[in-house]
């Protein structure tokens, strides 16, 4: 089962994938139509991702009692649940783009160097997944 911030982060990540793919996609279909997206549109795209996790999730990570809830949204509107959030935008930009960007390249070094008979084309060993993502979680922090 799994508890408290452990679920927060469940759903952060799979929030930031989905809103890469929708980052990735918005950009391929009006700025790049007939060419592959280039290093720089991922690099977009996994910025956009961060942005788009910062809106969206940080003020839900904040909350507290229903009563701090009240207070803020009475005092200072909706826009203050993103008051003093400024770093935090900064972190999630820049740790998303640092997390996709280190995932893909080790993931691209493991395929690269793959003879696996996967039936499904670019799969990961187990393995070779979980030091993917090792390598992307300590990239994000760094």
């Amino acid at each position: 089962m799994v508890h408290g911030l452990e679920a927060v982060k469940n759903i952060t990540f799979g929030s930031r994938e989905l809103e890469y793919c929708i980052a990735k996609e918005l950009l391929q279909s009006t700025c790049y139509p007939s060419a592959p997206l280039p290093f720089s549109g991922l690099l977009v795209a996994w910025a956009a991702s961060g942005a788009l996790t910062w809106l969206v999730l940080k003020p839900i990570e904040l909350m507290g009692p229903l009563a701090i809830i009240q207070s803020i949204h009475r005092h200072h509107g909706l826009s203050g649940f993103w008051r003093g959030q400024m770093g935090t935008l900064v972190r999630e930009t820049g740790g998303s783009t640092a997390w996709f960007g280190s995932y893909k390249a080790i993931s691209a070094l493991f395929r690269s160097g793959s003879r696996s008979k996967s039936r499904f084309r670019g799969a990961l060993a187990l393995h070779q997944l979980l030091a993917s993502r090792a390598v992307a979680g300590v990239s994000y922090s760094f």
